[in-house]
């Protein structure tokens, strides 16, 4: 052998180690990204509660968010989702219905209650008439 030339099994064998540590240390890290990523998506499921409501009626239908006493109106066929924050699964709409009018409040362990239409927000007095 020559002064300074490592032999070609040594090169091979630590090259192989380090490529496999490489591999080992990519797998691990994209595992751990891969847990993160699906972790924030179970806890955002869990964090978070909806409710579809729909206008069966031939009339508009208020719709009253609570305790800010929000309305929203909507017309006969049009559906809203209800979203809010939860502190734990048990956490839930509570809703009473007078002669159409829905009123929502949240459970103790919510947040505030937001409407959603077609995948948008929508904004307080949501055609609300003009009487």
């Amino acid at each position: 052998m020559f002064a300074g030339v490592m032999p070609l099994s040594w090169v091979i064998s630590w090259h192989g180690r380090a490529m496999s540590e490489a591999s080992h240390w990519f797998a691990r890290a994209w595992q751990s990204v891969w847990r993160s990523l699906h972790a924030d998506a179970d806890r955002e499921a869990l964090h978070r509660k909806t409710c579809q409501i729909a206008n069966t009626s031939i009339e508009l239908l208020l719709l009253v968010t609570e305790p800010e006493g929000q309305d929203f109106w909507l017309r006969p066929g049009e559906t809203v989702e209800l979203r809010a924050d939860v502190e734990t699964e048990s956490d839930h709409f509570e809703l009473t219905e007078e002669d159409q009018e829905i009123t929502v409040w949240p459970s103790a362990g919510m947040g505030r209650i937001s409407v959603w239409l077609h995948g948008r927000p929508l904004q307080v007095g949501h055609q609300r008439p003009t009487e």
